[in-house]
């Protein structure tokens, strides 16, 4: 959901995908396999994270450009760009 006074101006947001973790979280405390105390990172193949356009400027952003996006994400999913994971290598 975007804040109506600043809808005209957000291109796109990457977003953390909670619904992701607790959906996984319950699945595994059904099964008798929840870990408690263990720290579970999720990335893009765990679609723990994604990029949202935004409702109003969404549609304008060209389809070559949504294109790169997305070639980018797969690149990054199949291990062929590194991703630094401490902000000091950035």
């Amino acid at each position: 959901m975007t804040k109506d006074s600043y809808a005209n101006v957000i291109l796109a947001s990457m977003v953390k995908r909670v619904d992701t973790a607790v959906y996984n979280a319950v699945e595994a405390t059904v099964n008798d396999n929840f870990q408690g105390g263990d720290t579970t990172t999720l990335g893009l193949d765990d679609d723990g994270v994604a990029c949202v356009y935004g409702q109003q400027l969404g549609d304008e952003i060209p389809e070559d450009v949504k294109t790169a996006v997305s070639e980018a994400r797969q690149s990054i999913m199949d291990g062929e760009t590194s991703v630094p994971q401490d902000p000091s290598e950035v």
